[in-house]
């Protein structure tokens, strides 16, 4: 099955090897063929957004999954360069959230954050991949 068409890829940032497998394994029984970049820091995963290059060929969204606690960069760290960078690039990019805990001032700080679509428990699952599928596919209609 394809995934929805809106999609152009996927990109994951993650310190942990098997949320990337998982992933992967998830996008994969929708849609085998969009290509995930995976990235375990948030400097190498900026470097890759900061080169991105928007053409009307590859305008489709692209979904982001980010885990805030990460080795070389926290996440919120992450977010506040994610903020700077060019707008045409942050309007490609649907950012979800994913975390081992949900800790109430996160939240706070989470919900602050206007470029944020969402935000969930890890691990990932087929229902929660679905539920942000549909989400972002009726906000794409609008």
């Amino acid at each position: 099955m394809k995934l929805i068409n809106w999609i152009n890829e996927i990109v994951v940032i993650d310190h942990d090897p098997s949320q990337h497998f998982l992933i992967k394994e998830l996008i994969g029984e929708v849609d085998k063929d969009i290509p995930i970049h995976g990235f375990f820091g948030c400097s190498e995963a900026l470097s890759f957004l900061e080169s991105t290059r928007i053409t009307k060929s590859n305008f489709k969204k692209s979904l982001m999954f980010l885990e805030l606690n990460l080795p070389d960069m926290e996440g919120f760290q992450f977010l506040s360069h994610y903020r700077t960078l060019d707008a045409e690039i942050k309007m490609k990019y649907e950012l979800i959230i994913l975390m081992s805990s949900i800790k109430p001032s996160n939240k706070l700080v989470i919900i602050d954050f206007t470029d944020l679509k969402g935000f969930y428990s890890k691990p990932l699952d087929p229902i929660i991949l679905e539920e942000i599928l549909q989400k972002l596919a009726a906000e794409s209609l609008n």
